[in-house]
């Protein structure tokens, strides 16, 4: 799942930063069914390998644990600079990046 991440430390789901990611309103301890349905819409199928297994910034929000489906989604954090541009997601051995026309980019890394 694409997500864009300011220097605040928050997360979005698209490059405006408008729409945060979603969690639980309280009381609830589950993300809805329609929140659900839009985060797989959102999602870009990639190889399990694409991301490292230990890099928590790749892993869904705590408070999605107790949704299925969402708890077991993968995030490629995209981080944004002030001047809103969108920098890639880099991994030791590659770079990823989502690309409005090509779709997940993939590049050898340094």
């Amino acid at each position: 799942l694409p997500v864009y991440t300011t220097a605040d430390g928050r997360r979005w789901l698209d490059p405006e930063c408008s729409q945060p990611l979603p969690v639980p309103p309280a009381p609830q301890q589950r993300l809805d069914r329609d929140t659900v349905a839009q985060l797989v819409r959102l999602t870009v199928q990639a190889p399990g390998s694409y991301l490292p297994h230990d890099d928590q910034s790749t892993f869904p929000p705590k408070e999605w644990e107790r949704t299925p489906t969402a708890r077991d989604l993968r995030l490629l954090p995209h981080p944004v600079a002030q001047d809103g541009s969108i920098g890639a997601y880099e991994a030791s051995q590659h770079t990823l990046r989502l690309d409005t026309e090509l779709g997940l980019v993939r590049r050898p890394g340094r």
